[in-house]
């Protein structure tokens, strides 16, 4: 009777080592894959903020690229009004200076003939 009290406790307490260990394993398992889960969100989240100011880096640069480009374009517009006046200005002058001269030549044409009238 005691021989087999005996071995009934060392195979309750063999069982109970047994589910102990079995236990264990079990939390540890949970741990390890609680820990992989939270280091994958952890990754994912650093990849979606990377690509975030990845996305916001290249539309700053777009935006600026487009400023510039207008900026060109204006300064281009107004330096093509500038030479336009310019032209527009050398022409006018330049007519002027014709009417001028063909006034003169009619000023000059009319006295000429005033004097040869005169002379006869």
């Amino acid at each position: 009777e005691r021989l087999e009290k005996e071995r009934l406790e060392k195979e309750r307490l063999e069982k109970e080592r047994l589910e102990k260990e079995r236990l264990e394993k079990e939390r540890l398992e949970k741990e390890r894959l609680e820990k992989e889960r939270l280091e994958k969100e952890r990754l994912e989240k650093e990849r979606l903020e990377k690509e975030r100011l990845e996305k916001e880096r290249l539309e700053k640069e777009r935006l600026e690229q487009e400023r510039l480009e207008q900026e060109r374009l204006e300064k281009e517009r107004l330096e093509q009004e500038r030479l336009e006046r310019e032209r527009l200005e050398r022409e006018r002058l330049e007519q002027e200076r014709q009417e001028r001269e063909r006034l003169e030549r009619e000023r000059l044409e009319q006295e000429r003939q005033e004097r040869e009238r005169l002379e006869r």
